[in-house]
């Protein structure tokens, strides 16, 4: 069994912050799990919200702003006692664990708004930091896990849910047959490369 911190060390820390990672790790946390959108410039920023009202000192939503004017919003704005903490960037973290034993879950927060591109740039990180064999990509959009999926077959996902599933078998193998189509339809795939 692995201990996963949930947007970091999130009870003690501002959530989803390097602070908040950092400390999860020295807490002993086999791994770390956050949430990320899309900034206006198209960065992929480390927030859990759609809006950056609740966590930061900011308003507006998370694609409105830019990923440097995210970075200049305080994250510890609830903690009044710690010192002003950023946005962070997926590049940041990913920078942060290249040389440590950690598993990351990264939550695709397209629920709500479609990120376009979204799979292909955190896709884009795995390969560029080589993590993708300690990475999982989760979403309760299960057609980012798809296109996930497309990009990767090999990429660890995770379906998530707020519901219960009637016949969720049925649910999974539908969810099957359907990347099966959609790599199928992948000429590049069929052709080895």
């Amino acid at each position: 069994m692995l201990n996963i911190a949930h947007r970091g060390f999130k009870g003690s820390f501002p959530e989803n912050t390097m602070l908040a990672f950092e400390k999860a790790l020295e807490a002993g946390a086999d791994g770390i799990e956050f949430d990320v959108h899309l900034a206006r410039d198209g960065e992929v920023v480390i927030i859990h919200d759609e809006r950056v009202d609740r966590t930061t000192n900011g308003t507006g939503r998370v694609q409105d702003h830019t990923s440097r004017e995210l970075a200049a919003l305080n994250a510890a704005a609830l903690y009044p006692e710690l010192s002003p903490q950023r946005v962070p960037t997926l590049r940041d973290y990913f920078g942060f664990v290249r040389d440590r034993d950690v598993v990351t879950n990264v939550e695709l927060k397209t629920g709500v708004y479609w990120y376009e591109g979204i799979e292909d740039r955190v896709y884009g990180l795995i390969r560029e930091f080589g993590l993708r064999d300690r990475i999982i990509v989760s979403s309760f959009n299960h057609r980012s896990i798809m296109r996930m999926k497309a990009l990767d077959p090999a990429v660890v996902c995770g379906l998530l849910v707020d519901c219960w599933l009637l016949n969720p078998a049925d649910y999974v193998f539908d969810s099957i047959r359907e990347l099966g189509a959609a790599l199928g339809s992948r000429s590049d795939l069929r052709a080895g490369g």
